[in-house]
């Protein structure tokens, strides 16, 4: 199931929230939200499985959590407003490409994964979105199928840096050749993100004709 196309369900708190800050410029919130991520990057690279490696794994996912609720206000300030424009769509889109890239870099880099875990988690990613926008820019509908989509992502990424706070510190062993939860996370969004790129580029495909036309039906 992709939350993405469940993001109306939030609007009982988030509409509220939106119109509280919505005398805020929404480029604040999106420029605010990556900022949040660089500096969850960078705690997921310090952070560890002891001592002031683990305080630091708090303060990652609470970045993580800022990134979330910031990624979320600035389009619905947006919309509330009537200043939603292709120019912050654009930016939007960027600068979640760039957040996306900080954090699991973040992980990949820390003691909780293994480099090359993170990098193909990184590059299923950013191929996933990439044909999303493809579609987009071709004419297409943007397409959200597939297995994984952003919003599962950031599911993820708040309940399993907690997920191994608490296993860590509770002295549990991870079993087999497990190392973190938080690998396992990148593992996933490793080969379901790249069955997520492949579902959407084949999606698109289909919606040309054999005169390489979009399809009007």
């Amino acid at each position: 199931m992709v939350l993405d196309n469940y993001r109306s369900a939030l609007d009982w708190w988030l509409t509220p929230l939106a119109r509280l800050f919505r005398h805020v410029h929404p480029d604040v919130f999106t420029w605010t939200s990556l900022a949040a991520a660089v500096l969850g990057g960078v705690a997921f690279w310090k952070s560890g499985p002891s001592g002031a490696g683990l305080d630091l794994l708090l303060v990652a996912w609470a970045c993580v959590l800022l990134n979330s609720v910031f990624d979320l206000l600035d389009g619905k300030i947006a919309k509330l407003t009537g200043q939603a424009t292709p120019r912050g769509d654009y930016l939007d889109h960027t600068v979640d490409r760039l957040s996306d890239s900080a954090l699991i870099l973040g992980i990949a880099f820390s003691p909780w994964a293994r480099l090359e875990v993170g990098v193909f988690a990184l590059l299923a990613t950013l191929l996933t979105s990439y044909v999303a926008t493809q579609a987009q820019a071709v004419g297409l509908k943007r397409s959200y199928a597939g297995l994984l989509g952003r919003a599962d992502r950031m599911v993820m990424l708040l309940v399993l840096p907690l997920a191994d706070w608490v296993w860590t510190t509770k002295g549990y062993a991870y079993p087999g050749e497990m190392t973190s939860l938080l690998e396992m996370m990148l593992l996933y969004f490793a080969v379901v993100g790249s069955i997520t790129t492949i579902q959407r580029f084949v999606s698109g495909l289909r919606s040309f004709g054999r005169d390489g036309q979009q399809r009007q039906d």
